[in-house]
């Protein structure tokens, strides 16, 4: 996992192929160096999704119109699951807040407007 994140680096998120060639054994994460960018592996999407646009809300992350899409049909496509909702939770019991687009999904509609 270190070397995947490592070789993430800043890298834009992007998707761009259904049928990746892994890279990092079993792991579908892709990265193309060439053009600095990544393909998180599926099951991943939503969560770096929703955790993107939390920190763009929260902490005024720049999000290009592109990338904010992006993430925005990620976190539409992928739902929320149990290991998020269970690691909210814990964050919730560290630091007295979690992200909101975990706790209450509904309110993706107001970061992602139609």
């Amino acid at each position: 996992m270190g070397e995947v994140n490592g070789d993430r680096s800043n890298y834009a998120f992007s998707a761009w192929t259904r049928n990746p060639q892994p890279m990092y054994g079993s792991c579908q994460t892709i990265v193309d160096f060439q053009a600095k960018k990544v393909q998180p592996r599926e099951e991943v999407r939503g969560r770096a999704a929703r955790i993107t646009l939390y920190m763009h809300q929260q902490y005024q992350l720049n999000l290009s119109r592109q990338d904010r899409q992006l993430m925005c049909a990620w976190a539409k496509t992928y739902p929320v699951d149990a290991w998020e909702i269970k690691r909210d939770k814990r964050i919730v019991g560290l630091q007295g807040s979690g992200n909101p687009l975990v706790s209450n999904p509904e309110l993706l509609a107001q970061y992602c407007p139609a």
